[in-house]
C-alpha cells in the first residue's frame, strides 16, 4: 500500500535537488493486516509522507518523507492509537558527490547526538543511519534534514547528480 503514485512529477525531490528519506520503524501492537492498512491511509493524510508501508507481520512500518520533521506526526499519530514503537530508527537518503565528500559527510553525520550508525554507498551516495530517538528527538531530526538538504543543494549546485 502507499500513496507513491500520488507524487508530483517534476517536485523537488523527484528531481533530486532535495533528498527524501526512508525511514523505518519498529511497531507494536498491530493487530491484523486492516489495522495496519488503517493506520496507513492515516499516515498518509499527514503533509509530507510519499509513501507508507505497514508490516503487522514483521511489526515494522517503513515511511517516506520529504523531511525528517517529519516523523514527529508519524511518531505522534501512532502515540495516539497506542502503539508501542522501539527508539532505534533506521534511516535512508541520497546524496549526490564524490568520495571524498561522502566520507566527509558520514563522518559529519556521526558526530550528530543520537546518531548510532552511518554506512555509505560511495558509488550510488546512499546513506543508512540509525537514530535513537528520546528526549529532544524533534529538534535532532530537524537539524539532521535542515543540514541534509543543505548538503544535497550543495552537490546540485556543484553539479554533483543525487543518484537513486
Amino acid at each position: 500500500m502507499g500513496k507513491a503514485g500520488n507524487r508530483e512529477k517534476g517536485s523537488k525531490s523527484e528531481r533530486g535537488r532535495l533528498p527524501r528519506f526512508r525511514v523505518w520503524l519498529t511497531v507494536s501492537g498491530f493487530g491484523c493486516a486492516s489495522e495496519a492498512a488503517s493506520l496507513e491511509r492515516a499516515l498518509n493524510k499527514i503533509e509530507g509522507i510519499q509513501d507508507v508501508t505497514a508490516n503487522p507481520l514483521r511489526d515494522k512500518l517503513a515511511v517516506e518523507v520529504d523531511s525528517l520533521a517529519r516523523i514527529e506526526a508519524v511518531l505522534s499519530v501512532l502515540e495516539r492509537r497506542r502503539y508501542s514503537v522501539d527508539t532505534d530508527v533506521r534511516v535512508t537518503t541520497w546524496l549526490g558527490g564524490g568520495p571524498e565528500r561522502l566520507t566527509t559527510v558520514r563522518n559529519q553525520l556521526l558526530g550528530y547526538a543520537g546518531v548510532t550508525y552511518c554506512r555509505v554507498a560511495r558509488p550510488t551516495g546512499r546513506f543508512e543511519f540509525g537514530i535513537a530517538l528520546g528526549t529532544g528527538r524533534e529538534s535532532t531530526l530537524r537539524e539532521i534534514c535542515t543540514w541534509l538538504c543543505e548538503e544535497a543543494s550543495a552537490a546540485v549546485a556543484s553539479g554533483d547528480r543525487n543518484e537513486e
